[in-house]
């Protein structure tokens, strides 16, 4: 496709391809981002186009230039080019942020962000109006937010044109500077908490549309909220601004001084019964298992079932257990291996980015998908790089145990196995964005936020199921005979022979960061290490 923007003529092909939204495709070209709408009609009026301009600032990502076809026709506009910055959405999951090391003062200082970044939008005379999750990106460091899509913003009197379902006032007629500050505040509560604030089970209002119509928030005395639920980690400065927004329907900004941030409180699993296998000095950071058996870390020290092996992980290492763990360390794209005795060496593996499931680690290596192995070389210990798929690297993002491209040519799952990975096509995600997946060797659990809301798919045996959601979080735990698929507060239980099928439900919440450990779900808690067993199973 030929277009042209700054009176420059340029090719945009497939392989500038970086997403496709629900008007329009992106691709990166030049250091650019040219949008191009899929309705030319779309592209915004040039008098918008300039008073957006006018807000350009760190943090709002607006038009550049008009892009025009070869004939003259308005087709899209430039914007400057976020590379590797991810939704905002991929950070509401607790388990990514303990994975990633996000700690709560992080999260608080982003939710302060993105409060001045509105204050930023309303001081130029600007409605965000659909200021949603896929429409606010996260800095690859997790530090730093931009809004994106302004095209979409009412300004000079041109009107707001998009509204997400998950964000938009039920109680005002059309988005204003109130709106944005309840739209505000439901993405800051899932930051902080995780899970969307209008959650819960409540004895009539049965669907998250009804609950927001009749402000039954979480903190409602007649909503019963679900067990991972820990309203502790809003900051006490803010709890009753989120109090009067979600259930008050007040409109306003939050007070500018949040207050001392309080540290996620450990989360009880319940629905099962649970069994202390050991208890250590102090927090446990990680755990991974392997055929030598549990591997645990903690600030101190690491440990093969309650014996210690040698120092503590680096902080910001990604552990590979690949027999003893090696910890790998980046370094811009270099990676380092840390053994245990803390020996470090470079590997010679240049990377974009890493993801580990506990024990296995995948990398995108340029345009290959490759996972991680550690291969004895003349007496020594070296991690290689196995290539796995071909990728596209501007439109593939990494999971646990898996890598989703969403390509101009529809989505694909890249899972790996053991023999090495399945691709598999997958159309229900083309009009979705890919919030957090988690592959085992049998099946894969994703969570996609579509225009109408989040669903949970389950992909297995070339069958996709899917269900409406209201948890961010993907968790897949691998058993013999059975798969374990976590949503909010209900457990299901799959035949692992015929995966597609629903199966049974407990009523049950395990903690982030469960893996199978000699044929139970196995995860930390604080100090302790524990095992769980399902109780009171009943058809879902």
């Amino acid at each position: 496709m030929d277009v042209v923007a700054g009176g420059r003529r340029t090719t945009l092909g497939p392989a500038c391809f970086v997403a496709r939204g629900g008007e329009a495709s992106v691709y990166a070209r030049d250091g650019v981002a040219w949008k191009i709408y899929a309705d030319a009609a779309r592209t915004p009026p040039e008098a918008k186009l300039a008073a957006l301009r006018a807000l350009a600032a760190p943090g709002v990502v607006a038009p550049i230039h008009t892009v025009h076809s070869p004939t003259g026709e308005r087709v899209g506009l430039t914007l400057p080019l976020l590379d590797g910055w991810s939704p905002l959405v991929r950070l509401f999951p607790p388990a990514f942020q303990k994975r990633e090391g996000i700690d709560v003062d992080a999260v608080v200082a982003l939710v302060d962000r993105l409060r001045h970044l509105v204050h930023l939008a309303h001081a130029g005379g600007a409605v965000v109006g659909d200021l949603n999750e896929v429409n606010v990106l996260v800095r690859p460091d997790w530090a730093d937010l931009a809004l994106i899509d302004v095209d979409s913003w009412a300004i000079a009197g041109f009107p707001a044109t998009a509204l997400a379902e998950s964000v938009r006032d039920r109680h005002a007629a059309r988005p204003s500077m109130e709106t944005d500050w309840f739209a505000f505040a439901v993405l800051a509560f899932q930051l902080l908490v995780g899970v969307h604030p209008y959650r819960g089970r409540h004895p009539t209002a049965r669907t998250l549309d009804a609950r927001m119509q009749q402000d039954l928030a979480v903190f409602h005395p007649d909503v019963v909220v679900p067990p991972m639920v820990d309203l502790a980690r809003l900051p006490p400065g803010w709890r009753g601004w989120f109090e009067d927004v979600l259930l008050r329907r007040h409109r306003g900004p939050p007070p500018s001084d949040p207050g001392a941030p309080v540290s996620r409180a450990a989360q009880t699993a319940t629905g099962v019964t649970s069994e202390t296998l050991r208890t250590h000095d102090g927090p446990v950071l990680g755990l991974a298992a392997s055929p030598e058996g549990l591997w645990t870390w903690t600030a101190d020290a690491t440990f093969l079932a309650g014996r210690r092996m040698g120092p503590a992980p680096p902080a910001g290492a990604v552990p590979l257990v690949d027999g003893p763990p090696v910890w790998l360390l980046r370094d811009g794209e270099h990676v380092e291996a840390v053994d245990l005795e803390g020996q470090r060496r470079p590997t010679g593996v240049a990377v974009r980015e890493l993801v580990s499931d506990g024990s296995r680690v995948l990398a995108l290596c340029g345009g290959t998908l490759a996972r991680l192995r550690v291969r004895h070389v003349g007496g020594d210990r070296v991690v290689v790089a196995v290539p796995l798929a071909t990728i596209q690297p501007a439109c593939t993002v990494l999971f646990r145990g898996c890598a989703v491209t969403a390509g101009p040519h529809g989505t694909w799952l890249h899972r790996a196995t053991a023999a090495g990975v399945e691709q598999v096509r997958v159309r229900a995600l083309d009009d979705a964005v890919v919030v957090d997946a988690h592959s085992g060797e049998r099946a894969t659990v994703v969570v996609a936020r579509r225009p109408s809301g989040l669903v949970r798919l389950v992909v297995a045996d070339g069958t996709v199921t899917e269900a409406a959601t209201d948890d961010p979080t993907a968790i897949l735990v691998e058993l013999p005979g059975v798969l374990l698929v976590q949503d909010g507060g209900t457990l299901h239980l799959r035949d692992a022979r015929t995966p597609h099928a629903p199966g049974r439900s407990v009523q049950a919440a395990l903690p982030p960061g469960v893996v199978a450990h000699a044929g139970r779900p196995t995860a930390a808690e604080g100090p302790a290490v524990l095992t769980f067993s399902l109780r009171g199973p009943h058809d879902a």
